[in-house]
């Protein structure tokens, strides 16, 4: 699955989570309307990833365009790109695997 970077906009825009790195579901494992998760996120002044939390997202929540407009993962500097693909790597393998583990202890 394709990871999918987001970008607060308005008042949230300049939060230190104003990014958000969604991870969806395959269509065939969503249940009770919670459709991935994402990790709050920003590059810090190195251009690095910097994390912040964890959630799941929940159709109840509204669409993910909630989240802000969605932005092209290439567009962000180098590091933050890597560690972007990096972790959707690790999310692929767990979902072909459906092992958790090695997603929960590295991303």
């Amino acid at each position: 699955m394709k990871a999918r970077l987001y970008r607060a906009t308005g008042e949230y825009r300049d939060c230190v989570d104003a990014y958000s790195l969604y991870l969806p579901y395959p269509r065939k494992d969503v249940k009770d309307g919670v459709t991935g998760i994402y990790l709050g996120c920003s590059p810090d002044k190195n251009g690095n990833l910097y994390r912040c939390t964890w959630e799941e997202w929940n159709l109840k929540d509204g669409r993910c365009d909630k989240l802000g407009r969605k932005i092209p993962i290439d567009l962000m500097p180098r590091a933050f790109r890597q560690e972007c693909r990096r972790i959707e790597k690790l999310w692929n393998e767990a979902l072909a695997s459906k092992d958790f583990t090695k997603f929960d202890e590295e991303a």
